[in-house]
């Protein structure tokens, strides 16, 4: 769960932009929110760092505009490249009586020694990159300890984790030669350690900085809603990736604060500006809101950390007398005789590459936009927890509570009474069970040893190791002694309350060979006139090379054809045609299976596939993925369909060398069992059919939500799946055989409900089947939307039940994981998951199954292989934290040629993140490499999922690549 948030007195919440400045014709002031970047992404998104001291810093004025420029003599490059001296010019400062506070702006004086993260500009100059994030002054302790010094408590400004909740002020500093090192060998893209922290420090005396203070009772507002006058707001341009270009969300964050009838604020929007924008610096007449940062003012492009808009009023009037009629709270009360300043024009800004994809929903640009909307009126940020202008956005939208009315009816009266605002109620606390294993596959008879890492001060332990063993040691360890998955349990208690966290483990024979299998690979034609191929990418992530064999199983069975390649370390082969390419094939469908005969390379071959169409506008098709080398005897597929607009096709494979006989039984969404066969498969073989095929005396009706159980002799022989085709568009979905014995929480890594590309609309299906012979009761939740949404649903025995458009379902907007947790039972059911969107064409569907994972693919370290974000491909990443507590997470890009680059992520807890590769690696040249492979290591108890989805930007179809 996240972090309590600090609940406040509404009466003691301050309310109002503080200021003790000097008034004239031309001044401005502004209010930033920054999601505070790690060290390693400032350096990652900074394309000169240096030392230097600082030569001169005063305002000018340029083009009507004020400006800060400061003079940085330069003494070391710790990245890019620059002469002896730079200009680094900010918006903001003061010239004369003439000023523009921005707040968050880095302030430099004469004379200071500074560590700067700095972004050239169009203009010749540069900026410091997230303002004063990128800004450090050399500082000394009372034992003569040289630190880099950033101050965190800057007025004016919001410091947010990737939640968008408040950032905690930090008392670490940084030890100067430790994070010059650590800086140096990020910005040459070597690993480093963050081991420079110093917490706590004791400064040795200094002389203070001179800071533009903003504070009450200095009041600011517009007196045109006292005379019945509005205030219109233009926008400039649009944000890719939201309905209306963000116009829609502008709409509602404007709405927020003129649905109010105690409030008269008169805010209207007037519809998109013919005129240039005049942007933050410079007054032109127009209240602008700024889409997509077009004069290029917010430095670089949102990478999910820095600043995500800046905006508030650049134009004042001069000042007249005003005095409230009643009383906001303790610190504004009525009666009281103010000086107040005229508000006569705001503007505001959002960064360009802000948008759902990159972690920021609709939803949430609505309530940022609301949020800065409330500066440009005048008000400060609020110490009640809950309000929209806390400096913590909660991610519900543009929502005005009692304190924002209260501040609203306040500084706009209408002369009616204020009420009064409640608390939210106190969290609840308990243990949180939380471990980590020393290895997620062994060896029979290896040692696995369990490490308890849960929160919250339990004081017993019950282990279970899914063989029939148990411990109640705190930090046991287990061998298991025949091959197998078996599920890791552990409850933790304090004796007042208790949590249970299960993680599975494979175990395999000692010596075995690595194997895996792609279930199924085509060319050959489909519908109409499309001719379906199979495009194969194999990547070696380990220290030394593989020799590989893959192997093609037919429908016949038999000796397969088989092909042997090496691989060398961090080498990646992709093959476009895999069964031409590999076999010398023309036409032909069957499985793949790919071994090696190095017992250590098990965990460092990665391999992933995508059997696609095109149809002259791209392609479209699947991501088929490998099965790995452990397959149970029971395994079910749900979420089959048999209707005018979809079909469904099932697999099954036979990766024995013997003939088995695989039994079949289908079920309808209520449970009937419509039909059972009884399927017989030669040695390595495939077999493909509809499912009129396996079942034929099943009802020919129009069924949805069926599913099926498929039985095998023995564990490790028969893999199946199932594809369903949209039959308008043609477009398949993959869904995988799973087991049913997984009593960990089901976690969907990515379900929508949002605005995509080109006038899309993306929204995700769950279907979950019950397998067992009594009623499941699930809890379901949805994290990454800024709250955790949660519902109840009861599935009766052996039946499924579909979710269409789940986010929705869940009352919430925009895209997160999805979190199943089973209530009543040790068992969790099966769960299939597709995201997609509607053709206007036709009204068919393309989009992506999207696999549900346990908690065996929460890894300290996952690859992926077979990306694209070049020519016709752009590829996301995603990372889910399920665990309590913030994690990060080393990233590799590896190209085809070995080449890597690195780049870290930082997680907040129980969130989720979706980015593009090309903003997470902006130094890297996609267009020249093809194709590229991501590994991924975290260092945190309960690991992390990592994913990915590769879009035809011809045709915008996704497929989905899961973390292994």
């Amino acid at each position: 769960m996240r972090p309590a948030r600090r609940a406040f007195a509404t009466s003691a919440s301050r309310l109002f932009l503080t200021a003790l400045l000097a008034t004239s014709a031309a001044s401005s002031l502004r209010a930033t929110a920054i999601i505070m970047p790690t060290d390693d992404q400032l350096v990652a998104k900074s394309p000169v760092i240096v030392i230097g001291t600082v030569l001169r810093s005063e305002g000018v004025e340029r083009n009507g505009g004020i400006w800060t420029e400061t003079n940085l003599k330069v003494e070391t490059v710790l990245r890019g490249s620059t002469g002896s001296e730079v200009t680094i010019r900010e918006v903001g400062g003061r010239v004369g009586r003439k000023f523009n506070v921005v707040f968050g702006s880095p302030e430099y004086q004469a004379g200071q020694r500074v560590l700067v993260f700095l972004w050239p500009t169009s203009r010749g100059d540069y900026q410091t990159r997230d303002l004063f994030a990128g800004k450090f002054l050399e500082r000394f302790t009372t034992t003569g300890r040289r630190l880099w010094f950033r101050a965190e408590d800057v007025a004016g400004t919001s410091l947010l984790d990737r939640n968008m909740q408040e950032l905690p002020k930090s008392n670490g500093q940084r030890d100067a030669a430790g994070f010059e090192q650590f800086v140096a060998a990020r910005a040459s893209g070597r690993m480093a350690q963050e081991n420079y922290q110093v917490e706590n420090a004791q400064f040795a005396p200094e002389i203070s900085a001179k800071y533009s203070l903003l504070k009450d009772p200095a009041v600011y507002r517009w007196f045109r809603f006292d005379q019945g006058a509005s205030a219109e707001w233009k926008s400039v341009g649009t944000q890719p990736g939201y309905s209306d270009g963000g116009v829609a969300e502008l709409k509602s964050a404007i709405q927020s604060w003129t649905s109010d009838p105690q409030a008269n604020i008169r805010y209207v929007y007037g519809g998109a500006s013919t005129e240039k924008a005049g942007g933050l610096a410079t007054p032109n007449g127009i209240n602008e809101i700024a889409f997509n940062d077009p004069l290029d003012e917010i430095d670089g492009s949102w990478t999910g950390s820095g600043v995500l808009g800046r905006g508030g009023f650049n134009n004042l009037g001069t000042p007249r007398p005003w005095t409230s009629p009643s009383t906001g709270d303790a610190e504004h009360l009525g009666d009281t005789n103010f000086e107040a300043d005229e508000i006569v024009e705001g503007n505001l800004v959002i960064q360009d590459g802000v948008a759902g994809w990159a972690g920021v929903s609709g939803v949430l640009l609505a309530e940022l936009l609301s949020h800065e909307l409330g500066h440009t009126l005048g008000f400060g940020h609020s110490r009640s927890s809950s309000a929209l202008m806390s400096p913590s956005l909660m991610g519900v939208g543009p929502q005005l509570r009692d304190d924002d009315k209260q501040a609203a009816r306040w500084l706009y009266p209408l002369n009616v009474s204020i009420s009064s605002g409640g608390q939210p109620p106190a969290p609840s606390s308990g243990v949180n069970a939380e471990f980590q294993m020393s290895n997620d596959t062994a060896l029979v008879n290896q040692n696995v040893a369990m490490a308890d890492r849960s929160s919250g001060n339990p004081t017993r332990w019950n282990w279970s190791f899914g063989d029939g063993q148990d411990s109640s040691e705190q930090n046991p360890s287990h061998l298991f002694g025949t091959p197998g998955r078996y599920l890791v349990s552990l409850t933790a208690s304090d004796g007042l309350s208790s949590s249970s966290r299960t993680k599975a483990v494979t175990v395999n024979q000692a010596g075995e060979v690595f194997r895996t299998l792609v279930p199924v690979a085509a060319l050959m034609n489909g519908a109409g006139v499309s001719v379906w191929t199979t495009e194969l990418t194999i990547f070696n992530s380990g220290p030394s090379s593989a020799i590989l064999e893959i192997r093609f199983l037919s429908r016949t069975g038999g000796t397969p054809l088989s092909r042997q390649v090496e691989l060398r370390s961090n080498e990646t082969i992709r093959y476009a045609n895999a069964l031409a390419d590999l076999f010398g094939m023309n036409q032909g469908t069957g499985a793949l299976a790919v071994e090696a005969t190095n017992p250590s390379l098990r965990p460092e071959i990665h391999v992933a596939s995508r059997t696609f169409t095109s149809d002259g506008e791209g392609s479209y098709g699947q991501a088929v993925p490998d099965t790995g080398d452990y397959l149970p005897a029971v395994t079910y597929l749900t979420s089959l369909s048999s209707t005018p607009e979809f079909r469904t096709n099932i697999g099954l494979v036979n990766r024995s060398q013997s003939p088995v006989v695989a039994t079949m039984q289908l079920r309808d969404s209520s449970g009937t069992v419509l039909d059972t066969a009884s399927i017989p498969l030669e040695g390595n073989s495939f077999r493909q059919s509809s499912i009129a095929a396996f079942f034929p005396s099943a009802p020919e009706q129009d069924l949805s939500g069926m599913s099926v159980r498929v039985e095998a002799p023995a564990a490790g022989a028969v893999e199946a799946y199932a594809s369903v085709i949209d039959n308008r568009s043609q477009d398949p979905v993959f869904i995988s055989g799973r087991p049913a014995d997984v009593s960990t929480p089901i976690v969907v890594p990515a379900v929508a409900h949002t605005p995509g590309a080109q006038g899309t609309f993306w929204k995700s299906d769950v279907t979950l089947f019950n397998p067992m012979a009594s009623e499941l009761t699930l809890s379901i939740q949805l994290l990454g939307v800024g709250q955790e949404n949660g519902r109840t649903v009861s599935i009766a025995p052996s039946s499924s039940v579909t979710i269409d458009d789940v986010v929705t379902w869940l009352g919430a907007e925009g895209q997160g994981t999805l979190v199943i947790t089973p209530i009543n039972s040790q068992t969790a059911p099966v769960v299939t998951s597709r995201t997609y969107t509607t053709r206007e064409s036709d009204g068919g569907t393309y989009g992506q199954a999207i696999d549900a994972v346990d908690g065996s693919s929460f890894l300290l370290r996952a690859a992926i292989t077979g990306l694209k974000s070049e020519g016709g491909f752009r590829s996301n990443v995603g990372f889910v934290n399920m665990a309590d507590e913030s994690i990060s997470i080393d990233l590799r890009l590896v190209a085809g040629d070995g080449t890597v680059t690195s780049t870290v992520v930082a997680l907040a807890p129980r969130q989720s993140i979706q980015t593009a590769a090309a903003v997470l690696f902006p130094e890297v040249k996609f267009e020249t490499l093809g194709g590229f492979s991501l590994e991924a290591t975290t260092a945190a108890s309960g690991g992390m999922f990592m994913y990915a989805s590769m879009i035809d930007n011809r045709s915008g179809d996704p497929v989905f690549f899961g973390g292994r």
